[in-house]
């Protein structure tokens, strides 16, 4: 997020530590510093208390920002406790600030196994070199060796099971399970469309979540909320040729080669492969078969677009 120290908090005492501790988060790329007025932050008693060690860098750091002037998602104060509507941001004091900067990007998918598994190859992958220039090369490898499993993270990301049909609610319960609503939030589900631009069926998981989301972002209007909704129909549908043929491990052509086009795209795969397809994402023996041209032949400009909202959210 976007984050600014008033001039009133770099001079509260009380608040210094919990600065400091922001600060760094800043140095580490995890949230960008906003600056209006960098002679207010130079002259500041927080950084005249800091060694020359830190003061050094962070001053560094300073004037880096204060060349950007875009508005701040979240303006640390010596007091406040809710959003700023005519500035659309959040007023925090510096110890709720801290400890909501802390927070991973909560990622809530349908089903941990599989897209949270399929987020991790799509990002570590196709969103390589894009994760390095936003993070940095060994900030990038930082994240590449914590996010070992679905699960994310923990620093970075963190995925949530979202339950399938209960993914609309799990949303909610995550947004109104914050003292203010600032926790930022990713959403990812299948579409489950049989069609090529077909409508979400009323009923379906993607249109509860679409009504949530929509529902969520009227009554917080800084809530940093995104969603994509698959093109296709499931996760499944993204997998690469090979991979389909090898979970096929007695045929040398895959009943996948039988479909057109609109089939590989809309069929339930799930219901055709019936061995638990999703698991060929974590078995090690599949692993170089997810590489970037292969996920991009199956996925093309929909997942580079995956990892460009992935990666604002992170921001």
């Amino acid at each position: 997020m976007r984050v600014e120290l008033s001039r009133d908090v770099v001079e509260q005492e009380s608040s210094f530590r919990y600065l400091t501790a922001i600060s760094w988060l800043f140095a580490d790329n995890r949230h960008k510093w906003v600056i209006s007025d960098l002679d207010a932050v130079r002259n500041s008693s927080w950084l005249a208390g800091l060694g020359d060690r830190d003061r050094r860098p962070l001053l560094d750091h300073a004037e880096r920002a204060a060349r950007d002037t875009k508005p701040p998602d979240v303006r640390v104060e010596p007091t406040g406790a809710g959003m700023n509507t005519q500035a659309r941001c959040w007023e925090l004091p510096a110890d709720i600030a801290e400890t909501v900067l802390r927070r991973p990007l909560h990622v809530i998918v349908e089903n941990a196994n599989c897209d949270g598994a399929f987020l991790r190859l799509l990002m570590l992958r196709n969103g390589k070199a894009r994760l390095q220039r936003r993070l940095g090369y060994s900030t990038y490898e930082h994240l590449r060796q914590g996010w070992r499993n679905p699960l994310g993270d923990g620093e970075w990301l963190e995925v949530r099971h979202g339950g399938g049909s209960t993914t609309a609610v799990q949303i909610r319960l995550a947004v109104e399970a914050e003292p203010v609503a600032t926790r930022r939030i990713f959403v990812f589900v299948d579409s489950d469309r049989d069609r090529r631009g077909a409508p979400l069926a009323p009923t379906s998981t993607a249109a509860g979540v679409e009504k949530m989301c929509a529902g969520l972002r009227r009554a917080y209007p800084a809530l940093r909320l995104d969603s994509h909704v698959l093109d296709k129909r499931e996760v499944e549908n993204y997998f690469p040729r090979e991979v389909l043929l090898r979970r096929n491990r007695d045929a040398t052509t895959d009943i996948w080669d039988k479909f057109d086009e609109e089939q590989k795209d809309f069929n339930d795969l799930k219901e055709i492969y019936t061995q638990k397809l999703w698991k060929v994402l974590t078995d090690p023996q599949h692993d170089g078969l997810f590489h970037e041209a292969a996920l991009r032949d199956r996925g093309g400009p929909e997942l580079d677009k995956i990892v460009d909202r992935l990666i604002a959210a992170l921001s």
